[in-house]
């Protein structure tokens, strides 16, 4: 459900297929047992980070005033959530300065 969800917002996007990333499947059922390793993780961030939210979400929204991250060490491993982190500020200020 939640990956016909995930595709269908994607074909609702401008320029969205429809299709998804190929390895939705296994992306959405294997979190978070799914640990990459530190190359599998940037190509993830890239995807999910660079190619959907600064391209397809971020500029469809207006901008923010405050952005308040969250720490998950029980659904990221404790060794990304720097990398994960840093990776979301940037996305947000690629977008919004």
């Amino acid at each position: 459900l939640l990956l016909a969800f995930a595709r269908a917002v994607d074909a609702d996007l401008p320029g969205g297929s429809g299709r998804g990333h190929p390895d939705d499947g296994f992306v959405f059922f294997e979190q978070p047992f799914h640990v990459p390793d530190p190359l599998e993780l940037r190509e993830e961030l890239a995807f999910a980070l660079d190619d959907v939210l600064s391209t397809r979400i971020l500029p469809r929204l207006p901008r923010p005033a405050v952005v308040n991250l969250i720490r998950s060490p029980g659904y990221v491993p404790t060794k990304y959530l720097s990398e994960l982190e840093c990776r979301v500020l940037d996305a947000l200020s690629d977008v919004y300065g």
